[in-house]
């Protein structure tokens, strides 16, 4: 069985047909890692598949929480975090989506 699309990035237009139910925000983590200063211009790599991964399962909860369909991610803004305390480095992201409603038949 093959998945429907749920998630649209930037250039990528959602179903015509859906409607706009609203604009949106949600955050995101990825995992933390080590922080490792002899290796640090790779760290963003590194977590970037972990944020991935965490959006898309934050963005699916938000999506059928709020009765939607699809959403279609406008912006983003990432950062790193890093926890000095612990030798930690992630990346947080804030996505800003319009949510969309599947078409009532």
């Amino acid at each position: 069985m093959k998945s429907e699309k749920r998630i649209y990035w930037h250039s990528d237009l959602p179903p015509l047909e859906d409607k706009i139910a609203g604009k949106y925000q949600v955050t995101a983590e990825s995992d933390p890692i080590p922080l490792d200063y002899r290796h640090k211009d790779e760290l963003r790599g590194r977590s970037e598949p972990s944020l991935a991964l965490r959006l898309e399962d934050r963005l699916g909860q938000e999506i059928d929480r709020l009765g939607g369909h699809c959403a279609h991610i406008l912006e983003e803004h990432i950062t790193p975090v890093i926890d000095y305390h612990n030798n930690q480095y992630r990346l947080r992201g804030t996505y800003t989506y319009v949510l969309f409603l599947a078409p009532a038949n």
